[in-house]
Parts: structure tokens; sequence; C-alpha cells
């Protein structure tokens, strides 16, 4: 089993924390090993697994479409401007290389386990998370396996600048930006507490606290981002509690994920300031919890980066800006934005206009209709992905594409009794 765990995790590594390595070409990622022979096994098998689906060639087939209209804007706005200038000029071929990636990383995992569905998905998702964040401690504690690690792997002048500007307050981290890393925490925050409800005596052992408190405490010592995620699942768990009309057992399920997670998080702030002796530590900290302790100390929710992020909320200053954008998301220099914005709805503005940035948040929401059969999951998560964006810009085709491809391998039964669907689907009501 245990075997079992560590490939799987080492394949979810490979598709997720896409990195260039420094034996291969600049232009070929770690996300292609997958890629690759993922067209392949999609020639091979894509057909015959479509046929026999319902849910998933309904929903797939309105998120194509979805697709395929954003990019309809984004050629609009790019030939209206005369330029093609930023990533989403390229989206189809991005598209191509995950999807093929997810229907490969989704073969192989049914494979692995003699078939997956999406609860195990999501958890090796968590699972490879913790990984993640256990080689950034491994990297702040230890310089040799830091050096290790950026020896192996090709940075852009962009990510060096960043690792150098954040050295003495982060925990760095491998193959996904600050920001990104922080929506993914959040993500696998959000899903460990709704898969929580399926694991009641595996809470009782204190797996899931522990599981959380990792994720939200090394979440935020690489990115303050994740606490978004800790905040939205809150919002879950009192709408859930709300839908079950004050659970007891729901009410229980709070108190040990919250509450366990709250003591865990506490004894490791104590241990750290009276016991632990490390001033690079206490930096990271200090950075990691700066709204926490600026909100005992000045009743104020309050970091230095939130109150410079009200400054950076620039809007175009005329029509047609507001409506096709202005084709453009890079700024004077690989290390700048347009308009010197890092925004995620103005940049999305800016970019291919209102018209383009609502095909791009409708996009979202069709592949989230594909994955959740549950009402209450998609919503939530989709409340999530739109807090990003007063952020910076955040996707969600990454993380969800396999978990749509688990579909072609296990299609839900939508038509089953609710208890029957609950175990049928393996998704949370």
């Amino acid at each position: 089993m245990l075997i079992k765990y560590l490939i799987s995790i080492a394949l979810m590594f490979v598709y997720l924390f896409s990195v260039n390595v420094t034996f291969l070409p600049s232009l070929i990622s770690t996300r292609w090993f997958l890629a690759v022979p993922g067209v392949l096994l999609m020639l091979i098998y894509y057909k015959n697994l479509y046929k026999k689906t319902i849910h998933y060639k309904k929903t797939m087939n309105s998120f194509w479409k979805s697709l395929c209209f954003f990019y309809f804007t984004v050629l609009c706005s790019s030939i209206l401007n005369g330029r093609f200038d930023g990533f989403y000029s390229s989206y189809p071929i991005t598209i191509l290389l995950i999807t093929t990636a997810s229907f490969c990383l989704i073969y192989l995992l049914n494979k692995i386990w003699n078939g997956v569905d999406l609860r195990r998905y999501f958890w090796l998702l968590v699972l490879t998370c913790v990984g993640h964040q256990l080689l950034s401690i491994a990297m702040f504690f230890f310089p040799v396996v830091n050096d290790v690690v950026f020896s192996i792997i090709q940075q852009s002048a962009l990510e060096e600048r960043a690792n150098e500007l954040t050295v003495l307050n982060r925990f760095h981290t491998v193959g996904i930006a600050y920001f990104g890393a922080g929506a993914l925490y959040s993500y696998c925050i959000l899903l460990t507490v709704i898969l929580s409800q399926h694991n009641y005596k595996f809470i009782k052992r204190w797996g899931i606290p522990i599981i959380l408190v990792f994720l939200f405490a090394v979440g935020s010592a690489v990115s303050r981002t994740t606490m978004m995620g800790l905040i939205v699942a809150l919002m879950y768990l009192g709408l859930v509690i709300w839908q079950s009309k004050g659970s007891q057992r729901m009410i229980k399920l709070v108190k040990y994920v919250f509450g366990g997670a709250f003591v865990l998080l506490l004894t490791f702030i104590l241990f750290n300031k009276y016991i632990a002796d490390n001033f690079l530590l206490e930096s990271v900290i200090e950075h990691a919890f700066e709204g926490i302790c600026n909100l005992f100390n000045d009743g104020k929710f309050t970091t230095s980066s939130s109150e410079k992020m009200f400054d950076a909320y620039i809007w175009p200053d005329n029509l047609l800006t507001w409506l096709i954008g202005d084709a453009k998301l890079k700024g004077i220099d690989e290390f700048s934005y347009y308009m010197f914005t890092d925004i995620g709805w103005c940049r999305l503005i800016f970019d291919f206009g209102l018209i383009g940035t609502i095909a791009f948040i409708f996009m979202q929401w069709k592949l989230l209709k594909v994955v959740f059969v549950q009402k209450i999951n998609y919503l939530i998560v989709f409340v999530l992905f739109l807090s990003f964006q007063f952020k910076g810009i955040s996707e969600l085709i990454v993380y969800f594409m396999p978990a749509a491809m688990v579909w072609l391998f296990k299609e839900p039964n939508i038509e089953l009794s609710n208890e029957q669907s609950k175990l049928a689907n393996l998704i949370v009501k």
C-alpha cells in the first residue's frame, strides 16, 4: 500500500509541479513526461470511454464550448489591438498539454489502484501538497537540499529574483509560484474539510486536524494567500451545519477538525517562541501570521502586502479597453506586469476586456460542473476561485482537469437514490 501511495504521489508531483530540468531543453517541463504518452493513450482509449459516459459527455462538451468562446474573445482582442502578447495567446496548446497529461495521470492511477475514484484523486492531491510542503521545509532547514534542488531545475530570472527577495521571510517552493502555491494549498484545505465528512473515525484519531494545520501553517509560510482556504472552509462547514439543521455529528466534526487544528497550531507557535531558537524561522513565522499578530496587537487584520494591494487596483480609462482589453499581460520587462498591477481582475480586463473576463470565469465554472455532482461543492470551490482574483490570476484547470478525467473511467450514476448516489459518486453531499 505504501509503495502505491509513493508512486502515485510521485506521478502527481510530476504533473502538478511542472519544472524545467537542467538536462532537457528549456521548453520541455516535467509535465511533458505525462503529456506525450497521454496523446497516444487518448488516441487508443478516449473514444470508447467517451461513448459510455452520460454525465461526462454532457458536461465536458459544455466546457469545451466555453473554452472555444473564451479563446475567441482572446483572438478578437489580439486582432483588434494588433498584438499577440501574453500567456493566453497560446492557450489552446497549454490546454492540450494539460488535457493529455491529465488523461495519462488518471490512466496510470487506475492501473495502480485497480480503479480510481474522485475521493482518492483528491486525497492524493492533498498528500502530494503535503509532500511538496515537506520539501519546502527540508530546503529551508538544510541548505544542501536547497542547493541540490536548484542545481537540478532551471529557474527563470523572475523566479530567481523572487527567491532572492524572500529568502528571509518565506519557505521556498518548487514548480509553482508563491501565489499559485497559496491557491493550491487553499484548495487542498477546502477539499480536506469536504472529504472529512466521509472519515469520521479518522478525524477522531487526529489525522485530518494534523493535515489541516500542516497545510495551513506551512502554506502560510510559503504564501499568506493560504488564509483564504481556511476562511472558505469555515464558510463551507457553516453551510453544511445549517443544511443539516444543527446535526450533532456535524458539530462534533467541526470540534475535531478545527478545534484540533487550533490546538496544534497554538502548540507550534508556543514551541517556536519559548523553546526553539532560530532567527530565520522566527522571521518566517512573523511574516506568515502577520495579519493575526496585527489583529491581536492593533485590532486590525492587515498585512504590509494587503495595504499595498489596494494601490494596485488600476482600471482602464476608456470604454474600448473595458470591452476588449489591450491584449497585453506583460509589463516593460519580465519582472513587471502591464500597467504595473498584479491584481487578477485588473490584469484579466487589461488583457482581453470584460467580455473575455466573463468568458474566462464561465469556463472555470463549467469545468467545476464536470467534476462535482453535488451543487454545494462546486459552488464553494467557485467562491474560493473568485476570491483569488482579488489578489492575482488563479485558474482551476491544472488541478481539476484530472478530476474531470476520472469520470471517463468511473461515470457517476446520478439517477440513483441519495444514499446510493453518495456511495456511487463518492461526492460529499
